[in-house]
């Protein structure tokens, strides 16, 4: 694809890409994986334009949060509680071409 060559934040936005596939429903993966294996790239560029309409959007709001946001504050080391690690479902989808 060309994807990569038009988007200069690629490898940022397939990173979103890779964190939200596991959280969509079973249906939505799998016409996401009908649609790869049969080369229709059409589903998988509205997903990759949707994560990278989100990403610029949420770019522009922690600027705009930067200038408003306090220090935050320090916390001891020892004291932070261990939070338990969600299964991740691998998808790969050749990394959309």
């Amino acid at each position: 694809m060309q994807l990569r060559q038009e988007e200069p934040k690629y490898d940022d936005i397939m990173r979103l890409v890779e964190e939200k596939i596991p959280n969509m429903p079973y249906s939505e993966v799998s016409k996401l994986q009908q649609a790869y294996s049969t080369g229709n790239t059409e589903p998988l560029r509205a997903l990759f334009h949707q994560i990278q309409k989100d990403y610029y959007s949420n770019a522009i709001k922690k600027v705009d949060n930067k200038r408003n946001t306090p220090v935050p504050k320090v916390v001891p080391s020892g004291n932070t509680p261990v939070e338990k690690q969600t299964q991740n479902r691998k998808i790969d989808f050749r990394k959309f071409g």
